[in-house]
């Protein structure tokens, strides 16, 4: 998944999201930005703190221009 220019390995992690695997594999090989800036709700909520704290153990790189 790609959040902000960044990809991410999310697929140790998919199981253990806690809205659901569906929620992540919707974005697997696509830009997630959106959907993690706003968890995909009507009124926008960001990811929490944890989350991403979690995110870089996850990177992979940059994205390629």
């Amino acid at each position: 998944m790609i959040i902000d220019g960044k990809v991410y390995d999310l697929t140790s992690f998919i199981s253990m999201h806690p809205g659901g695997p569906a929620m992540i594999s919707q974005y697997c090989g696509k830009d997630g930005s959106t959907g993690y800036a706003t968890k995909d709700k009507p009124n926008p909520q960001p990811h929490s703190a944890r989350a991403d704290a979690l995110l870089p153990q996850f990177l992979i790189g940059n994205l390629a221009n």
